[in-house]
């Protein structure tokens, strides 16, 4: 969940606020994504998927670069390999913060690690 430090207009209140001049945003998705939206509602068009990253305050999914067509799809997930608890973070974390998120993962490993999800079947 966003918090008022890394709340993010775009990202957080997808699909209310226009594309413009919204950083990591493709330039046909800016074009395409208001023929999409009926009332506050996106819809997603048949034989296609909006596709969500596992970290949504850090992820450029489809609210970045728009529907994935049936067709693109090659797989599907059949195990969560490793799943840990993290800490709140900011968005968009600099080089030295990502140094340190991977350090804290490393060192918390054994107690950070989610136990119950690590492992089990996607179904």
């Amino acid at each position: 969940m966003p918090t008022a430090a890394n709340y993010n207009l775009y990202r957080d209140d997808f699909p209310l606020i226009p594309t413009r001049n919204v950083p990591g945003v493709t330039a046909r998705w800016s074009l395409e994504l208001p023929q999409h939206i009926d009332g506050d509602d996106l819809v997603v068009p048949p034989d296609s998927y909006f596709m969500m990253g596992d970290n949504r305050t850090n992820s450029l999914d489809s609210r970045y670069w728009g529907f994935v067509k049936r067709e693109n799809l090659v797989g599907r997930p059949l195990f969560i390999y490793w799943s840990i608890d993290t800490p709140e973070e900011d968005g968009n974390p600099t080089l030295a913060e990502q140094a340190s998120i991977f350090l804290r993962h490393l060192t918390h490993f054994a107690t950070d690690t989610r136990w119950r999800r690590t492992f089990q079947i996607v179904r």
